[in-house]
């Protein structure tokens, strides 16, 4: 992608002209000057590295020292105070709500088929290929120190990332001395990453294939549902999810977005809700789902407004939950249930489900576990 090249298939693409100005051009067919955002840049010093085709998305702040420039998002206005030309790419790719779909996708692909050159430990890895040997040894494969080849260290570097996260096992764990001792008896020519790869470079990649991986699935799909949450933490942040569920009843989480320092109106919901069909196409979609708050309520209105096609359809599961919690406040229910506690202090070895008052399944696991025991507590108390 050259500097000057103008690309009508990437949305809002900034553009350089020859006079060194970066235009931010508003897209339609009649574009007057004035209509365009023009940024004088700076010269590239001599003696430096040029700058990386992501600057052409970003807005140069105030030069730091040898070269080094804040960065601020032409969409969504992020800025660093130093800008990483690795950050920035993660950002446009994976973070940035306003950054035009096609965009995203470029730098998705552009991260997830990068072939990274790396080094642990002054072992120089071998080439991608295995090397070819005109005698199998067996060290070749048992305890041999010999560094091994890149294509293995990426499957064994992904696997181990995937237990990390999948085991919630916090990454400084990769670090620990009993750890390594062990990856280094398993097999001695392995070095395993370290945590701030695991957390930063690794967990970006595997995060951009499987965003890619939902990209495909999603163009391949058809009448779409659109569902959203939110909940607050155990730190007082506010979180929201976008889940997005096909035809097939496959569920993908799309967004997951912390609206702390965001005011939850019905306008904000709209807006938010708003970008993300259009990032998905809003033609696909069929429907969208939330609870019954006010402000839940107001925004599943506007967009079935806005977009007549999409249905309206308030959560069953949240309408059914609180009904639940209801029942459970009746009296001859409270006394029931009480009734069924003390009796089950006297069962040696097990136990009922117990309600938990976050986790609306424990609700009805509790009530079938209590109606399939009752002949028992009958024999007990009689």
């Amino acid at each position: 992608m050259n500097c000057g090249e103008s690309s009508s298939g990437k949305g809002k693409r900034p553009v350089i002209n020859e006079n060194e100005e970066l235009i931010v051009s508003s897209g339609e067919e009649n574009t007057t000057p004035n209509n365009n955002k023009k940024i004088k840049l700076s010269k590239t010093p001599k003696n430096t590295k040029p700058f990386s085709e992501i600057w052409e998305y970003y807005e140069k702040g105030v030069q730091k020292n040898n070269g080094h420039y804040e960065a601020i998002c032409f969409y969504c206005k992020t800025k660093w105070s130093r800008g990483k030309p690795q950050k920035m790419e993660v950002h446009l790719a994976n973070e940035c709500i306003q950054c035009p779909e096609e965009i995203s996708r470029y730098w998705r692909e552009n991260i997830a088929n990068r072939q990274t050159i790396y080094s642990r430990n002054n072992q120089k890895l071998l080439s991608s290929q295995p090397p070819y040997s005109t005698q199998t040894q067996i060290t070749d494969h048992y305890k041999s120190d010999q560094s091994l080849p890149k294509f293995v260290v990426d499957r064994l570097d992904k696997k181990i990332l995937k237990a990390w996260v999948m085991a919630g096992i916090p990454f400084n764990v990769i670090e620990n001395p009993f750890v390594l001792d062990l990856f280094k008896d398993l097999n001695p020519g392995y070095s395993p990453p370290s945590r701030t790869t695991l957390s930063d470079r690794l967990i970006t990649e595997e995060y951009t294939r499987v965003s890619l991986a939902i990209d495909h699935d999603l163009e391949q799909s058809d009448n779409l549902t659109l569902a959203l949450d939110g909940w607050t933490t155990p730190k007082m942040e506010s979180i929201y999810n976008y889940i997005v569920t096909t035809d097939t009843r496959m569920e993908y989480l799309i967004g997951l977005y912390d609206y702390s320092s965001n005011s939850h109106t019905s306008e904000f919901l709209t807006e938010e809700i708003s970008s993300i069909i259009e990032k998905l196409g809003s033609e696909k979609f069929a429907a969208i789902v939330t609870d019954n708050a006010s402000n839940c309520r107001v925004a599943r209105q506007n967009i079935h407004q806005t977009y007549p096609h999409i249905w309206n359809i308030r959560c069953a599961a949240h309408a059914i939950n609180l009904i639940a919690s209801d029942l459970v406040k009746l009296e001859p229910i409270k006394k029931f249930i009480n009734e069924c506690g003390f009796t089950n202090m006297k069962i040696k070895g097990g136990g009922l489900q117990t309600w938990v008052k976050t986790r609306w399944g424990s609700l009805f696991m509790t009530t079938d576990a209590l109606l399939r025991a009752r002949p028992v507590f009958d024999w007990v108390n009689s």
